[in-house]
């Protein structure tokens, strides 16, 4: 990947580049932005313009052999590290070099992925991913052997949010002294949910959210019409991912639909066999995999969210929603308001922790539903 694979962040991809020509490349390295803003497309651009053997001035040349490598992510002095799961094919001690064909038919064919795209690709179903003391000892064995080509070693740890606590120390001396010409290019999302220990051996690389023009460029490179464009980068909020999902009329979809014949039952859990209909509906929902249900959760904060900016008359916010969903949001935006809002986005925060802690999905669905039975019906 070469960095004008990548919209905006031009600043950013000046500091990187001079960074490597001045020799000023900090050995550790933390991409850090929201999801969406293109940190693991930075870090691997990054890793081929400084294995690049005919460097230009603003990226790598992208024919030479090292650019021809990393392009396809077969680089061998370049090593891919991020959160995994057993699979049908690793069934037991899995570890990211076992999955090496997958991840690299993962980055090939999706553009800008999240961690539920992975999640998805792999089928990993109900599964907790980690980054775990297999994957550590990877990294170290990798340390302590020569590069391949002569130049740097280069380690790409996508997801450190998910290195397991207990793995975590094998790699604090490595990364605070590594073997000379070896880099760590660690790609996270939340920054917060990473072991101190480790944040603090790492230079910040911040990513910010694309600008609507950045977004707007992109998506008319890619095709779209202009009309369209400018509506999908107005509501895309910053976020390429979400920007090329909306471009696919890929958007809220089953989530959406799902969300509301839940609430629907909720605010009528009195009548009829509605309370059969609920526990038919956590059944469903405790069979979706743990990332899945997370992802409703995240999607449903957004929902109320859209909501709320239907009350306050700014319908700008439904351009990401089919005309179906839009009428949908408005007849339901009357029922969210300040005096419930904060409650729903709270319930709903807890649950994702929970999920992260393999609660019971059953219970946790009940639990909801008898909540929002009430919290609805707040004035």
């Amino acid at each position: 990947m070469r960095f004008g694979d990548v919209p905006g962040h031009s600043q950013l991809k000046d500091q990187l580049i001079a960074n490597v020509n001045s020799n000023k490349v900090s050995h550790a390295q933390l991409f850090h932005g929201p999801e969406g803003t293109g940190g693991l497309e930075l870090a691997l651009a990054f890793s081929q313009y400084i294995l690049c053997e005919n460097k230009q001035e603003f990226d790598s040349c992208g024919v030479c052999p090292a650019c021809l490598k990393s392009a396809k992510f077969v680089h061998p002095d370049v090593h891919f590290i991020f959160p995994n799961a057993t699979t049908k094919s690793v069934s037991s001690k899995p570890y990211s070099e076992l999955l090496l064909t997958e991840w690299r038919a993962f980055l090939s064919e999706r553009s800008f992925p999240d961690q539920n795209d992975w999640v998805q690709y792999m089928d990993f179903g109900n599964k907790q991913l980690a980054i775990n003391k297999l994957d550590c000892q990877s990294i170290l064995k990798s340390t302590s052997l020569k590069s391949f080509e002569g130049n740097y070693k280069i380690f790409v740890i996508w997801m450190p949010e998910r290195l397991h606590y207990a793995a975590a120390p094998k790699l604090l001396k490595v990364i605070e002294e590594p073997p000379e010409k070896t880099l760590f290019l660690f790609v996270a999302h939340n920054k917060t949910d990473m072991l101190p220990t480790i944040l603090s051996r790492l230079q910040m690389v911040n990513i910010t959210r694309f600008s609507v023009g950045e977004l707007l460029e992109f998506l008319l490179a890619k095709g779209i019409a202009e009309t369209d464009a400018k509506r999908i980068a107005n509501s895309a909020e910053g976020n390429i991912r979400k920007a090329l999902e909306l471009s696919e009329k890929q958007n809220t979809g089953d989530n959406f639909n799902s969300f509301f014949n839940w609430m629907r039952l909720c605010f009528s859990i009195h009548k009829d066999d509605n309370i059969v209909k609920i526990l038919d509906w956590i059944d469903g929902f405790s069979k979706m995999g743990r990332e899945a249900q997370k992802n409703f959760f995240i999607s449903a904060i957004g929902i109320l969210r859209s909501c709320i900016l239907v009350n306050y008359n700014t319908d700008y916010s439904l351009d990401s929603f089919l005309p179906s969903e839009q009428q949908t949001l408005r007849k339901f935006a009357p029922f969210i308001n300040h005096a419930n809002l904060l409650e729903f986005v709270d319930e709903f925060e807890n649950a994702v922790t929970h999920i992260e802690r393999n609660g019971n999905a059953k219970i946790i669905g009940l639990n909801l539903s008898l909540r929002f039975a009430k919290i609805i019906r707040l004035k």
